[in-house]
């Protein structure tokens, strides 16, 4: 009874994961493409603030003043995929 159950469990997951299938992002004469934009140079800033993260004095994480690092980017790159049929 137990072993049955698990397989439609399983049957339930993989029908639901494959038909989380990624929409196009753009469309042209009938053609989907993807669009992926992604960061070639950046730098990192050191910036003092409220931030969520480690309190030293607490002990734990949680939103709280103090210094912390943050990554900026200064120039992205864009690509275009084309979606095979």
């Amino acid at each position: 009874m137990k072993n049955n159950h698990m397989k439609k469990i399983l049957i339930l997951a993989l029908l639901i994961l494959s038909s989380c299938q990624r929409k196009p992002d753009l469309i042209i004469n009938g053609q989907g493409y993807y669009i992926n934009t992604r960061c070639v140079k950046s730098h990192t800033e050191h910036k003092f603030g409220p931030h969520y993260g480690y309190n030293f004095m607490s002990g734990k994480y949680e939103w709280h003043n103090g210094s912390y690092t943050e990554s900026v980017c200064d120039s992205t790159a864009t690509d275009t995929i084309k979606i095979e049929n």
